[in-house]
């Protein structure tokens, strides 16, 4: 919420030195606050690099969930499964062409030949032929990140599903942050200017996704108000009340301090007009 209890005084000389109107000044001020709450929320910050963290993030998270036969992380199981094997027959020397071998078959994308290898080791927790997203969905706890100790499984022939998947999920970062745009879009004001500006593409392109309403009560003369409500999933798992209060309180500094030098401004002005 955009409370202005402690701003009513200044509101009021702002309002009567600039010759705005208060319940304009404390919609500005709630958009503003928008725009820092969409900054704490993570992932935080506002950067392309930010953006690139969060996508970073959801690609390891699905990884968790699914490793294609034609990676380095099967070649890595079943090696190293294959590899004690050997060693216990006294021919590790088996290892490295049983390797090899792998190596061949991922090359040529032979499916069949890696997944016959699979099941002869015990590794029978896969997908063939396709990609199915379903196990990452029921996968993934109430922050939207995958619980520990999620059992991951092998895709055999739905790798170039599974990257699309990675790519359309990746673009759903900053989804929760857009909710506080749209919130954003909601506050009418009479100046002419992106009611979002100040909050990234990334995040933006979200906003048919995200939800969020506004309670606007800028217009009451007893205590002048507008309340923003990010009603996106997850969003009070990845915006603790703390990090909210921060982004308000950074918010009222900032608006304190251009009222402040607006209205040194303003004066400056009027002496200049009345000499």
């Amino acid at each position: 919420m955009a409370d202005t209890s402690d701003l009513r005084g200044r509101l009021k000389e702002f309002g009567r030195i600039v010759g705005k109107e208060t319940s304009e000044a404390v919609r500005q001020f709630a958009r503003k606050a928008c725009i820092e709450l969409a900054t704490e929320t993570q992932p935080f910050g506002n950067k392309k690099e930010d953006a690139a963290k969060g996508e970073t993030a959801v690609a390891r998270d699905i990884y968790k969930v699914y490793y294609p036969a034609t990676g380095a992380k099967f070649l890595k199981q079943v090696t190293g499964a294959m590899k004690g094997y050997y060693s216990a027959k006294g021919k590790p020397e088996y290892a490295d062409k049983f390797k090899d071998r792998i190596l061949r078959y991922q090359m040529a994308g032979d499916m069949g030949a890696l997944a016959k290898i699979a099941g002869d080791i015990g590794f029978t927790d896969a997908q063939f032929d396709g990609f199915n997203p379903s196990r990452h969905r029921s996968s993934r706890d109430n922050k939207g990140r995958v619980a520990r100790g999620t059992k991951a499984q092998i895709i055999f022939g739905g790798e170039k599903e599974l990257e699309k998947y990675i790519e359309t999920t990746q673009r759903k970062v900053g989804l929760t942050k857009a909710g506080w745009a749209v919130c954003a879009e909601k506050i009418p004001l009479n100046q002419a200017q992106a009611a979002t500006r100040g909050i990234p593409q990334w995040v933006t392109r979200n906003k048919g996704r995200a939800t969020g309403y506004i309670k606007d009560d800028s217009a009451n003369p007893t205590n002048p108000k507008v309340t923003m409500t990010n009603s996106t999933p997850w969003c009070s798992m990845v915006l603790t009340p703390q990090q909210a209060q921060g982004a308000l309180d950074l918010t009222r500094r900032n608006f304190v301090k251009y009222m402040n030098t607006t209205i040194k401004k303003t004066l400056r002005e009027q002496a200049k007009l009345a000499a």
